[in-house]
């Protein structure tokens, strides 16, 4: 199983990775983790290799994962240490219990 992380996206790094404030975290190297992690993207069109396509990549994950609460499936870890993801979106860090953001949606 692999491990899963949850928490809000705080930063995009690049067209490639984004920055986590780890909130939860289920699997089993539950203490290998700090409250922040670099995570590269894997999957939804993200994470592109080529440098002409950074900024443009990076804008569309700003769009896509900023202030957004997910879910990441931990599927490896890079030569720099950084994680390897596949991220889902959860919802928007300001969402309530119920499920609903702060406009009621």
């Amino acid at each position: 199983m692999s491990d899963i992380l949850e928490g809000v996206v705080i930063d995009v790094v690049d067209g490639e990775m984004i920055e986590l404030e780890v909130e939860r975290v289920r699997g089993h190297e539950l203490g290998s983790y700090g409250a922040h992690v670099l995570v590269r993207v894997t999957e939804g069109g993200h994470g592109f290799h080529h440098e002409a396509l950074n900024d443009e990549e990076a804008a569309r994950m700003l769009l896509d994962f900023e202030n957004r609460r997910v879910r990441c499936v931990v599927l490896a870890k890079d030569d720099e240490g950084h994680l390897i993801g596949d991220i889902e979106v959860l919802g928007s860090a300001l969402a309530h219990e119920d499920g609903t953001d702060e406009d009621g949606e």
